[in-house]
């Protein structure tokens, strides 16, 4: 819980709170789970007119202790961040411009809507965040831990990938037919995963991932926990960015019916089929065995058994596929 004596002594104002810490710099700042929105109010405005219902202009939070704390709607302006715990905080439709965030933790935290401007993220963690509509404009992210940052809305599908910088490009990407000619500049580097999120599989696609990223490969999971009549076509403009596929089939028959709208018509990009030895390959597979940039599927034990030989198993067949022509 929150220091009530701090929150009294913030609540009267910027310039108090901030001479207070002059006074006492190595007093534990702890407002873990405190709601920033009960703050007296006092309207601000962005230059595009967007209104935000409080504003924190100039406070020092540096190595406080603010987990799971609410700000919502709040101009933040050269707000000091730095080094505090962040973790598990809502910031929804916040605005922080030339704000320092450097060596914070912010993993866990609803970042949606929020607008960097000018600050610093260098060395922070926002690995696990939820960043669908967030931007980023002249922001460091030197050093930044960006590990499976959530770039959909929580009724969508979930798509995760490792850059928040290039997060709105990737949304905007599978969302508009216009932009899908952009995608050639990227497809060597991004590495397309298929698969569900049941308890078992994930230890499995979370496996994967971590090995294409010691490969210098960018990784994208696709999870099927919400199929509807979109998924066809996310999954479709994934796949076209993509240097090769990975699909994990295992208790996952719904990715056969997704493979359909895009294995037929790309050649050029190699889909590696995965499954777990004990579950059955179905009767689909026959239509895309037909296609040689369908490649055989690879059976694995266990996940042991599958990052020890990624290599032989998911790496080799995939080379061997794209330089044959070489």
């Amino acid at each position: 819980m929150a220091n009530q004596d701090q929150i009294e002594i913030l609540k009267k104002g910027v310039d108090y709170w901030n001479n207070w810490r002059k006074v006492y710099p190595k007093k534990i700042i702890d407002l873990q789970g405190f709601d920033f929105t009960t703050i007296e109010k006092k309207y601000s405005y962005d230059t595009n007119g967007n209104k935000y219902e409080c504003q924190l202009w100039r406070i020092n939070f540096n190595d406080a202790n603010l987990s799971n704390s609410i700000f919502s709607h709040i101009y933040f302006l050269e707000t000091d961040f730095s080094n505090s715990n962040l973790e598990g905080s809502y910031f929804n439709d916040c605005m922080l411009k030339a704000c320092n965030l450097s060596n914070s933790n912010m993993q866990n935290s609803n970042l949606k809507g929020c607008k960097f401007v000018l600050s610093n993220l260098s060395h922070s963690n926002l690995s696990e965040s939820q960043v669908f509509g967030s931007s980023v404009w002249k922001t460091k992210l030197d050093g930044a831990i960006q590990r499976n940052l959530v770039i959909t809305s929580p009724t969508q599908s979930t798509i995760t990938l490792d850059d928040i910088e290039l997060a709105q490009f990737i949304y905007n990407l599978i969302s508009s037919e216009k932009l899908t000619k952009q995608i050639n500049t990227i497809n060597q580097k991004v590495v397309l995963i298929l698969g569900r999120f049941q308890p078992k599989q994930k230890k499995i696609i979370d496996s994967i991932r971590s090995i294409v990223r010691r490969k210098n490969f960018i990784p994208i999971v696709f999870d099927f926990k919400n199929p509807d009549r979109t998924v066809d076509e996310t999954v479709g403009l994934l796949a076209r960015m993509s240097r090769f596929v990975i699909a994990d089939l295992t208790n996952a028959k719904s990715i056969l019916q997704e493979l359909r709208g895009f294995v037929p018509d790309l050649p050029s990009v190699p889909v590696l089929p995965i499954i777990h030895e004990s579950d059955f390959e179905h009767g689909m597979l026959d239509f895309f065995k037909r296609f040689p940039w369908f490649l055989n599927i690879e059976r694995y034990r266990s996940e042991k058994q599958l990052t020890e030989n990624f290599d032989e198993l998911i790496i080799s067949p995939v080379d061997d596929y794209l330089n044959k022509d070489k």
